[in-house]
C-alpha cells in the first residue's frame, strides 16, 4: 500500500489520512509520511484536530471531522464550477493493522465510507491480515483487492471462494499461486473489470 500511495497514486489525492496502532514501529510508512509532508503539505506529527492526519487509535469523531471538512470543500468547489470543468479534490482514508479490533473493522463509521462517501471524492483502503474479519458489506464494495501469500489455509480458501465467481475455485487458486510464487509478489483483483493481475501486470 505504501508504494501504491507514493508512486502509483502519486498526485491523485489532495490529502492522505492514516489510522494505525503500529505506525510508529512500522518503518515502511516513512516514505508515505515524507510524501505527505513534502508534497501534500501535511503535518504528520501534529495532534491539533485541525491538522492531525495520522492516528494510532480510531475515534469516530476524527473520521467525522475529516469527512465534514472534505464535504465542505467539495460543496464549495461545485458551487463555483458554473458549467466549466473543475477538478474535484479527493482524499484517501487508510486503516491499517486493526484486524483484531472489531469495533473498527465491522462497527465503525469507517465501514459506511464504502457505501456513502464516494460522492464526496473520498477513497478508502483497508489493510488487514484477516479477510474474514472485514465487514461483509465493505468486502462487497471493494473495487480493488491486493492479496499477498497467505499462511492460513482457511483464510486462503475464503479469499479464493470470494473472488472466484468468474473462474471458479480451482482456476482462481491457480491464478493466486502464480501471482504469489515470487517473494513479495501479490495478486491484484480489480472488481470493476473482474480481472486478475500479478503485481498489477495482466
Amino acid at each position: 500500500m505504501q508504494n501504491i500511495l507514493v508512486n502509483h497514486y502519486r498526485g491523485v489525492f489532495r490529502q492522505i489520512y492514516l489510522w494505525s496502532p503500529t505506525y510508529r514501529l512500522d518503518g515502511s510508512w516513512a516514505p508515505v509520511f515524507e510524501y505527505m509532508r513534502k508534497v501534500l503539505g501535511q503535518d504528520t506529527v501534529s495532534i491539533d484536530p485541525k491538522e492531525q492526519c495520522v492516528f494510532d487509535t480510531f475515534n469516530p469523531e476524527d473520521l467525522s471531522r475529516i469527512v465534514a471538512r472534505q464535504t465542505e470543500i467539495v460543496k464549495k468547489r461545485k458551487e463555483i464550477k458554473s458549467g466549466r470543468s473543475v477538478e474535484m479534490p479527493s482524499i484517501c482514508l487508510v486503516v491499517d493493522d486493526f484486524a483484531d479490533d472489531p469495533a473498527v473493522m465491522r462497527r465503525s463509521g469507517f465501514v459506511t465510507a464504502f457505501l456513502r462517501l464516494r460522492h464526496q471524492y473520498i477513497s478508502c483502503a483497508l489493510l488487514s491480515q484477516r479477510w474474514r474479519l472485514l465487514d461483509p458489506t465493505a468486502r462487497v464494495k471493494l473495487t480493488g483487492i491486493q492479496v499477498f501469500r497467505l499462511r492460513d489455509v482457511d483464510e486462503l480458501n475464503q479469499v479464493v471462494r470470494s473472488l472466484g465467481a468468474k473462474y471458479g475455485y480451482k482456476q482462481t487458486r491457480e491464478i493466486y499461486d502464480v501471482c504469489t510464487a515470487e517473494p513479495y509478489s501479490f495478486m491484484y483483483f480489480s472488481a470493476l473489470t473482474n480481472t486478475f493481475y500479478g503485481r498489477f501486470e495482466h
